[in-house]
């Protein structure tokens, strides 16, 4: 009989201020929640009570990977960081690929519990079974790169897996992010932040064991059936050759890139020479591939440029440093990509807090007595490098920017219409052109962000036949309708919270493509690894059940209501100006519509978003039902004459 103990992994719970470890099995809650992102968000919701703000010592920060993490299933390298967002007060989760996850899982953990505060700097050493507390203090104010290498030499192992923060992580950056393999971040919701809060500047692990699966042989058909999925896959083309930025000619094509701040969502590249857009002018640097564990896609690209190497470069990456920022070169994109990593900073947000401080400057709504005499203008390469080092450091306008284009409007009290922000989280996305690609991401709980729920099918092209039968509806691949985009979104969201869990990659499910792996493919993997059996509509299940905790979280510690669930009034207001999609625009009694339908398929509240005790209940969520009773937070305790104004 196989120990299936040693597939379900401990979960350590560190006590940073008295410096205590305690282990213990979590397998308890796998059926419920499964493990990764899911597991994590039920503790955060049971641990942190309310008042708690996200860099108190009261703030939990939990690593986890999923039941599927190290396995032989494809792709199988992703691992979690979750929290209370440092930029919204709400649910933060943010999930990252690497090395890191599956070797907490051979060290014979899925999940570490951060709790409380070290009075000094500190580095988490993980190995089999056993969790070292070391001080760190040598490793203060170095790169995310370097620091790395330190711990390897200092522990003499080249092959510990390091996830670390930043200089933006120990000033507190409200949108540091925690990175690992030197360019894989967990970069939305200030993570880092939260960590560097903790004192703690890296967490180091090596493992030496293994992970017993359940049924081995049907386990392992499963996987190669899986396998021959993805390589069959033709949706998978593009991103296999050229990365994720693959999808940038598809989306400029489409309108819907979001040039200075969002003012634009269209270059004519026959008439304007943009080269940082195309991808193509990003292949000619281009060395090697490079996948993470057992990763067949291999989208890390690694480029090099007179010995500057690059790698891990995002669609995010162009979109922000090319798009909102103006920049034109592909070496200057590259350059501004790797410094962000290594300062240890999200991405989407520094480009959006600089983003809306050129904005506001071109608008005399700040001037160079805020800016230290300098002057913004997009596509300045060497300020926009400059205001980077300050943000990280907290110094000059850096020191208001660190709090990202929300709060930063907010402080200096003007400028708030040009904050690109959902729910205090600064906007990657566009989202005039493409409808349920906007509702997914304005719903994500975590305060924007495509993997929460935004289909991709709306830039794939499909033909209503095809959208008919994989999805049963026919408007699937149709960007500009507004015709069932709810019952996609809401498809995608469960999706992405079972995926999210297990530990696996994202762009393996028919998230990126209708011939890629479902949720039946997931369930038989997790079945025959775990001995557990799962259907289809179990997943489905547990993937409702995520999104609700998470719904009650952001609800008591963010107080979003559905006037949170709206994207900011520019989308609402400025058409698509050129392209193939000029004139497009999110119509605001369609938004209202969609909104409406996506609060009836979860049984919530049209008019406040709020829960109702009896759904609650039917998901076996009684826990979160008492605790929003008691704060008279469930639907049916707020007065209806007071439900428009909470």
């Amino acid at each position: 009989m196989r120990n299936l103990d040693n597939f379900f992994k401990k979960s350590a719970i560190i006590d940073l201020n008295k410096g205590k470890i305690s282990i213990k099995s979590n397998r308890e809650f796998f059926r419920s929640f499964l493990g990764g992102k899911g597991l994590s968000q039920w503790i955060l919701f049971n641990e942190i009570r309310k008042g708690t703000r996200p860099l108190d010592s009261q703030n939990v920060l939990i690593l986890s990977a999923g039941p599927l993490t190290g396995t032989n299933a494809p792709c199988s390298t992703r691992h979690s960081f979750d929290t209370m967002n440092a930029l919204t007060n709400g649910v933060g989760s943010s999930n990252s690929c690497g090395f890191l996850g599956p070797e907490l899982k051979f060290a014979g953990f899925n999940q570490v519990i951060l709790k409380g505060r070290s009075k000094f700097p500190l580095l988490i050493y993980i190995t089999d079974n056993e969790i070292e507390i070391l001080k760190s203090g040598h490793l203060s104010g170095k790169g995310t790169g370097d620091t790395e290498e330190i711990i390897r030499k200092d522990l003499s192992d080249k092959n510990i897996q390091v996830a670390s923060i930043g200089l933006a992580g120990e000033n507190l950056v409200s949108y540091a992010s925690i990175m690992t393999n030197k360019t894989r971040a967990a970069g939305k919701c200030g993570t880092g932040a939260v960590m560097g809060s903790k004192n703690v500047k890296a967490i180091a692990v090596r493992g030496d064991g293994f992970i017993d699966i359940a049924d081995p042989k049907n386990f392992e058909i499963t996987c190669s059936e899986a396998f021959e999925k993805i390589k069959n896959s033709k949706y998978l083309d593009d991103i296999k050759k050229f990365g994720p930025a693959s999808t940038m000619i598809t989306k400029n094509n489409l309108s819907s890139l979001p040039f200075k701040n969002f003012q634009e969502s269209y270059v004519d590249l026959t008439k304007e020479p943009y080269d940082s857009i195309d991808p193509k002018n990003y292949y000619k640097y281009f060395i090697k591939s490079k996948g993470y564990f057992n990763c067949p896609i291999k989208c890390n690209k690694v480029y090099n440029i007179n010995k500057f190497y690059c790698e891990s470069l995002e669609a995010n990456s162009i979109t922000n440093f090319a798009c909102k920022l103006g920049l034109k070169s592909p070496k200057e994109v590259m350059k501004l990509h790797m410094k962000c990593d290594d300062l240890g900073m999200d991405e989407d947000s520094v480009a959006g807090s600089i983003a809306w401080a050129i904005e506001c400057f071109e608008r005399g709504i700040i001037n160079k007595d805020l800016t230290g005499g300098l002057q913004l203008e997009w596509g300045d390469f060497e300020t926009i490098s400059f205001l980077m080092d300050k943000i990280a450091k907290r110094e000059d306008i850096g020191k208001l920017l660190a709090y990202g284009s929300k709060k930063a409007s907010e402080l200096i009290g003007k400028g708030t219409e040009y904050a690109m922000h959902i729910k205090g989280q600064d906007l990657y996305e566009h989202l005039r052109t493409m409808k349920g690609w906007a509702l997914g991401v304005v719903i994500s709980m975590r305060g924007g962000g495509h993997t929460s729920g935004a289909p991709m099918t709306e830039f794939m092209g499909l033909s209503p036949e095809i959208s008919k039968k994989y999805w049963d509806i026919e408007s699937a691949g149709d960007p500009t309708s507004y015709e069932n985009k709810a019952k996609l979104v809401f498809y995608y969201e469960n999706l992405h919270a079972v995926v999210n869990s297990l530990g696996v990659c994202l762009f393996i499910s028919d998230w990126s493509g209708p011939d890629l792996l479902n949720l039946d493919d997931f369930s038989k993997l997790l079945s025959y690894a775990s001995g557990v059996p799962l259907k289809k509509s179990d997943l489905i299940f547990i993937g409702e059940k995520i999104v609700n905790v998470e719904k009650a979280f952001n609800v008591l510690h963010g107080n979003f209501r559905r006037k949170d669930d709206y994207p900011p009034p520019r989308f609402f207001n400025e058409k698509v100006k050129s392209g193939p999609l000029k004139g497009e625009i999110l119509d605001k009694k369609m938004w209202d519509d969609m909104l409406d339908q996506y609060y009836d398929l979860h049984d919530w509240d049209k008019i406040t978003s709020l829960q109702k005790k009896d759904k609650l209940e039917k998901l076996d969520l009684i826990e979160v039902s008492k605790e929003l009773e008691k704060e008279h937070l469930l639907v049916e305790y707020v007065p209806f004459y007071n439900r428009e104004n909470i």
